[in-house]
């Protein structure tokens, strides 16, 4: 079983905040079927991530969805790296 993956990524206020790497997906997600027209019975998932990472209601469902995607990808840098440098480490060919 794998536990879950905490990451922190910057708010809009460009203050870190942690959340889980599970969520992040969800939310880019959501977002993007929110952008494609999807409705979601519980409200919206761009509000519910505006209100999380501090930005204000003006801030476009678009900007949001390229902030978490760009993060993600800012993530997968990192983990890329992290076991590159685990793979030297160990003697494993590269």
């Amino acid at each position: 079983m794998i536990a879950p993956m905490n990451v922190r990524i910057y708010d809009h206020q460009g203050d870190l905040i942690t959340v889980p790497l599970f969520q992040l997906l969800q939310w880019k997600h959501a977002i993007g079927l929110e952008m494609k027209g999807l409705k979601m019975s519980r409200g919206s998932v761009t509000a519910h991530v505006r209100k999380i990472l501090s930005a204000p209601r003006n801030y476009k469902r678009e900007d949001l969805h390229q902030h978490l995607c760009d993060s993600l990808d800012s993530i997968q840098a990192q983990l890329d790296h992290n076991n590159e440098n685990d793979s030297h480490m160990k003697g494993e060919p590269a």
